[in-house]
């Protein structure tokens, strides 16, 4: 077999530049000489290549030595880091500006990004934040490309205040949103409507999700349907979301290049009883204005962005009978525009799973389907479907896992179950999106969308159901994460060209891999944690011991809360379970491992009772439940405990405490105010 042709495709050779810059942007901070350096690194390229590339093809190494160095200098530099500190926070002050996207929006507030400057200074500093605007029944809501004139305070975005949660903060700052507003309706003027052309993507997109939520199906079957057509998961709640990801199926709901295709294929389906009347080149403008079309009412997400350069390039190679469609160079062609108009793109989940999945299909699928002959064509079916969804896991295991701390397990149960149903789904979604409401061909994809969807969220439930769905036995870092592409290629290296060196690189690679990560597993089970959470209004203490494994709680969480404050803690800790210990209605609850002990105070005590076994303790939790009266009690009878006011207490109640009590800064310590704390 061939090796893989690196050098024929030009910009595979000038994507990996421009990806090293961009992740030394991250943990390198940009000076104004690594700035200068770029420019002058740039002005000598432009000028070698105009004035002598042409004559000096024997020096062709010095053009690339400086587009290289261009590139890397270029995504190194394209994220310099904002000055956030100059903003003002939490200053009343007036600010202007203009809406730039609708986040999310229902029938009393909006969620919408930004972007303004302050009416008080003559020179106008511009900057991202978030607005949330409370709506008044009467005003009509913000749209993309209003201008706007409201005062209010700055505030700073909250970092993770969790272990191992989802870093919310940090992700807006890597959209450079460093700040949020929140105003009442009667507090933001509209002042003009500006032209952007989200705007009408915006008010296209809304126009048929009201129709789909209106139109009569159920309510899980309607926000299904706008998650997979149009991009909008806020719809779904959070039970199917829960399910859906531990089947294996949010690649489903989530647009990508295989809605693009089925869009072309529409589209292509179309045109052909008109392929007699219709020019190529009309037919060629045709089919790309759909598919650009699509990608901008879906939001332009870094999966549809790809799939929809591929398959322009597709497209119009097709229709140059000379040139040939390499998918290789298309999805570096793909990625470099992607990094050049959106650098930001490098730390999105979606970017890197999406070239994951194509790159590992493309070159694992025909590989894995080849290994098993079927003289039956249901069962070739079946086999085509495992090996095409075995091919997309190869590639994305490692970046799932990172990001998510599990891997759906059961993934090709699923896939096998509902993947041929989704092309129906999706274009009989469609009809009912283009078609009268009361027309009888609505009436008939309602009941038959009702029930292949409501299937598809059984089936999702059903598997998410089974032992290990959401497989937490195997965690990873990016360390990790590039150790196990590391093994990958050279797999593929091996699979290519057969030598005595590929095989030693594969032992190699595997045997670091699982000594690594045998090393990291350990660790992690014999280490011991004790973690006050922060959930709002809520008590929730993690104990994690060697022998023991108690979430101590005074209310029962939520699902939703699980997952995203409490789940990520014990899954790093390679537990997928959790023993829930309910405390509403004690007033002192013991916990303890070989390091601490502690206690959880949870009502009206009286200390003075307490034997000198409780009084000797290392960690004292308040909740809101004990009395302003104890609180005194408590610094007095604890003086060497940490004493920890949990996530019960509101941050105006912590602000409270601390400025009308007399205390030792390092020995307490406010959830509310500083995030959950780990001892």
């Amino acid at each position: 077999m061939k090796p893989f042709p690196y050098g024929a495709f030009p910009f595979v050779r000038l994507l990996i530049p421009l990806i090293m810059g961009r992740l030394l942007s991250l943990y390198i901070p940009v000076s104004a000489y690594l700035q200068y350096t770029f420019v002058v690194v740039l002005l000598l390229t432009i000028i070698y290549l105009f004035f002598k590339f042409e004559k000096k093809y024997a020096k062709r190494w010095v053009a690339g030595l400086l587009i290289n160095c261009s590139l890397l200098l270029g995504g190194w530099c394209s994220n310099a880091i904002n000055k956030t500190a100059e903003l003002p926070y939490d200053i009343p002050l007036s600010y202007k500006g203009s809406v730039l996207d609708v986040y999310k929006e229902d029938a009393t507030k909006q969620n919408i990004e930004i972007l303004v400057t302050r009416t008080d200074i003559k020179k106008s500093v511009y900057f991202k934040s978030l607005l949330y605007i409370k709506k008044d029944s009467l005003q009509t809501p913000l749209l993309p490309g209003d201008q706007i004139l409201f005062k209010s305070k700055l505030t700073k975005i909250q970092s993770v205040r969790n272990p191992y949660a989802f870093n919310y903060g940090a992700y807006l700052k890597s959209k450079k949103i460093f700040g949020c507003f929140y105003v009442d309706s009667d507090q933001c003027y509209k002042l003009e409507s500006g032209f952007s052309v989200r705007r009408y993507f915006y008010l296209i997109r809304n126009y048929f999700e009201n129709k789909l939520l209106t139109v009569g199906l159920d309510n899980n079957v309607s926000s299904i349907l706008i998650a997979l057509i149009l991009g909008d998961k806020t719809q779904i709640n959070n039970d199917v979301k829960s399910d859906f990801s531990g089947a294996g199926l949010m690649h489903l709901i989530s647009v990508s290049g295989m809605h693009v295709g089925i869009i072309y294929l529409i589209v292509v389906f179309l045109l052909g009883g008109f392929k007699s009347k219709i020019n190529k080149k009309v037919q060629l403008v045709i089919i790309l204005s759909c598919l650009w079309f699509y990608a901008g009412l879906t939001g332009m997400s870094p999966s549809v962005f790809r799939a929809t350069i591929m398959f322009s390039m597709f497209i119009i190679t097709k229709s140059l009978s000379r040139v040939n469609y390499n998918i290789y160079h298309a999805l570096a062609i793909a990625a470099f525009i992607i990094l050049l108009l959106n650098p930001e793109a490098i730390i999105n989940i979606g970017f890197w799973l999406s070239f994951m999945a194509v790159i590992s299909i493309v070159y694992f699928y025909p590989r894995i389907n080849t290994m098993v002959y079927f003289a039956k064509p249901w069962t070739k079916f079946i086999w085509s479907l495992f090996s095409l969804s075995l091919a997309a896991q190869i590639g994305t295991l490692p970046i799932v896992i990172y990001a998510f701390g599990y891997f759906p397990l059961w993934f090709f149960i699923s896939n096998i179950i509902i993947v041929p149903l989704i092309p129906f789904v999706f274009i009989g979604g469609l009809l009912l999106m283009f078609c009268p409401v009361n027309s009888l061909v609505v009436s008939f994809l309602m009941s038959g969308l009702n029930e292949i969807v409501l299937f598809v969220i059984e089936v999702a439930s059903w598997i998410n159901q089974f032992p290990l769905s959401k497989y937490a036995g195997l965690q990873l870092g990016l360390f990790e994460v590039g150790m196990f592409y590391v093994v990958i290629i050279f797999i593929v290296l091996y699979n290519n060209k057969r030598t005595y060196q590929n095989v030693i690189g594969v032992l190699v690679s595997i045997v670091l891999f699982v000594t690594l990560n045998s090393f990291k597993s350990y660790h992690q089970l014999s280490k011991e944690k004790l973690v006050i959470h922060e959930i709002k209004g809520k008590s929730a203490v993690s104990s994690i011991s060697i022998n023991d494994r108690y979430l101590f709680e005074d209310s029962k969480l939520s699902d939703v809360e699980l997952e995203r404050n409490i789940m990520p803690l014990w899954r790093n800790h390679l537990y997928t379970t959790i023993d829930q210990v309910d405390f509403a209605s004690k007033k002192i609850i013991p916990f303890y491992n070989s390091n601490l002990r502690g206690l959880i105070l949870n009502g009206a005590v009286d200390l003075s009772v307490l034997d000198s076994l409780y009084l000797n303790v290392d960690v004292i939790v308040v909740t809101h439940k004990v009395t302003k009266n104890i609180i005194e009690d408590i610094f007095a009878e604890f003086k060497s405990a940490k004493v920890i006011f949990d996530s019960s207490f509101s941050r105006y109640e912590s602000l409270q405490i601390a400025d009308n009590h007399q205390y030792d800064s390092q020995r307490v310590y406010f959830v509310a105010l500083n995030g959950a704390i780990e001892l």
